[in-house]
């Protein structure tokens, strides 16, 4: 099974069709060229920049995009996983780093899938610690590195709030510490633009559209086998990927009543 592709095929073609009309828009063109101006700016700004790289179809977006400019030599891939990930979002994230010529720094913070799935106040306390020793580990990471992140105003009304200010050009936070969101003011159809005219490898999870039947409105971090917060998720992770969810049941057999 290939968990990942570079074109939509078959069912899901009239979503090719639709980005690769946008992708020859004038507002898509001038997305890209505004986008890599503020990268350029963030290097006038602070010389050394990591991209925290989550595997999903945005953070992808900023890797073509750096590799576009030829700043794959400059520029670190960063990555926080534990076992709650799919099983193939590792060997997604290394392959990604050598097609494209990136170093990549990988933190595994080991088994963690026992414990966090129950919805109840003891694993709700066990994923705010770890919230808390992920966001250590990343200021820390981003004290000697400016961080470059796909986020996206579209996405929520909290990160529209949060970014309306700086627009994605890059700024220090409280912590004194550099952020820069270059594609902040995409729409999903830019990202899927970019990601399919630069022929760029998308996580299968984009291409799995029964139950989400938008690719637009697929969350990657959102369908893995992290937390669920609802039936409906459950039953997408038991219809698309039995495997992944068998690994998860063993520990968590009240989810085989889905």
């Amino acid at each position: 099974m290939d968990f990942w592709f570079d074109k939509f095929d078959g069912e899901n073609e009239k979503w090719q069709r639709l980005f690769i009309l946008h992708s020859k828009t004038r507002e898509f063109w001038e997305n890209v060229e505004e986008a890599k101006l503020l990268i350029e700016d963030a290097f006038k700004k602070f010389p050394k920049w990591h991209l925290a790289y989550s595997g999903g179809k945005d953070s992808t977006a900023v890797l073509g995009l750096l590799w576009e400019m030829g700043l794959n030599d400059k520029v670190e891939l960063f990555n926080i996983c534990d076992d709650r990930a799919f099983s193939f979002h590792i060997p997604y994230l290394k392959m990604m780093a050598e097609r494209y010529a990136f170093k990549l720094d990988l933190r595994n913070l080991g088994d963690t899938l026992e414990k966090d799935f129950r919805l109840d106040e003891a694993s709700s306390w066990q994923l705010k610690d770890l919230a808390k020793y992920i966001d250590e580990i990343r200021d820390k990471k981003n004290q000697s590195s400016g961080v470059f992140m796909g986020l996206r105003a579209e996405e929520s009304k909290k990160r529209k709030f949060l970014w309306s200010q700086t627009l994605g050009v890059a700024d220090k936070n409280k912590k004194g510490l550099w952020y820069c969101n270059p594609i902040m003011r995409w729409s999903a159809n830019d990202v899927f633009a970019f990601l399919l005219t630069r022929k760029i490898p998308i996580i299968d999870v984009y291409r799995r559209t029964h139950l989400w039947g938008d690719p637009r409105k697929i969350r990657y971090h959102d369908a893995t086998p992290r937390n669920f917060a609802s039936e409906g998720r459950v039953a997408w992770l038991r219809y698309h990927y039995p495997q992944e969810f068998l690994r998860i049941a063993r520990n968590h057999k009240e989810l085989l009543d889905y």
